[in-house]
């Protein structure tokens, strides 16, 4: 189950009219605990921008090897889209999160939260 892996947190970082950031404990990867960033969304444009635009930026970066730090560029670990995926949007609804049909999963930065 998605919200299980990574683990919700209590407080939400940031809100704004269309998305909400949250800090999570993600323990998918080789029951690794990480501390990654939620973004949700509820624009399925506003999803597919954002991941175009790091995608981009990812393919900019690759070419400058040694520039490729985590101080340059979050790393998209995975993302979700409940329109695709019914399991999430279930795992939204239950647990009161159903106005956000998009998940992108992110590394966690300081800069992030600023």
């Amino acid at each position: 189950e998605f919200l299980k892996s990574p683990h919700l947190p209590t407080g939400i970082v940031h809100t704004t009219d269309s998305s909400m950031i949250r800090l999570a404990i993600d323990t998918s990867e080789n029951n690794i605990r990480e501390t990654v960033t939620l973004k949700f969304m509820k624009s399925k444009s506003a999803f597919l921008r954002e991941l175009s635009f790091y995608e981009k930026r990812k393919n900019i970066l690759t070419s400058f090897s040694s520039f490729t730090s985590n101080i340059f560029a979050s790393v998209i670990k995975r993302y979700h889209n409940g329109d695709d995926d019914l399991k999430f949007r279930e795992e939204l609804i239950q647990k009161d999160l159903s106005a956000y049909q998009y998940c992108i999963v992110m590394q966690a930065e300081d800069r992030d939260l600023k």
